[in-house]
């Protein structure tokens, strides 16, 4: 079994915070890339590539038009990017993903469900106990210069 750890990031303080903390070994493992969602801002995007250890990949888009149901921009990217496949190839059997996600121990609602078979989905922050206030708390020791006197993430 070929297995490879990915970590999502969407631009908010807990994804950044979780990259962040795999990246710095708190906590583990640390992936093989990264994928950004829905991240537009391109500035802190640039500032996270610099400092991650591993690749930090856009996420493919959907085809032109419309999103089509059931569109996984992160399992299109890994099996893109990473597998080197294209439009209508399957995922070979011997592939699993395993997709860490920033979901905090204070985030309502139930957690999300892969959509493949191939992909299963990790929360080390919420088995962690972390909030998303220890999450903010972590950035600004360890990224000082995002964060101003005010107190805002830039």
């Amino acid at each position: 079994m070929r297995t490879f750890d990915i970590v999502v990031v969407d631009g908010g303080i807990p994804s950044i915070a979780l990259a962040m903390a795999m990246a710095l070994g708190v906590i583990g493992p640390q992936p093989v890339a990264a994928v950004a969602v829905g991240f537009d801002d391109t500035g802190l995007r640039e500032w996270l590539a610099h400092r991650l250890p591993f690749p930090l990949w856009l996420a493919e888009s959907p085809p032109p038009g419309r999103v089509p149901p059931g569109f996984d921009a992160v399992g299109l990217t890994i099996r893109r990017r990473m597998l080197g496949l294209g439009a209508g190839q399957r995922t070979p059997r011997d592939v699993h993903a395993r997709i860490f996600l920033a979901r905090c121990e204070d985030d309502p609602g139930p957690a999300p469900k892969p959509p493949a078979r191939w992909q299963g989905f990790h929360f080390p922050l919420r088995d962690r106990g972390w909030w998303r206030s220890r999450c903010r708390g972590f950035l600004e020791g360890c990224a000082p210069d995002r964060f101003p006197e005010d107190g805002s993430w830039r």
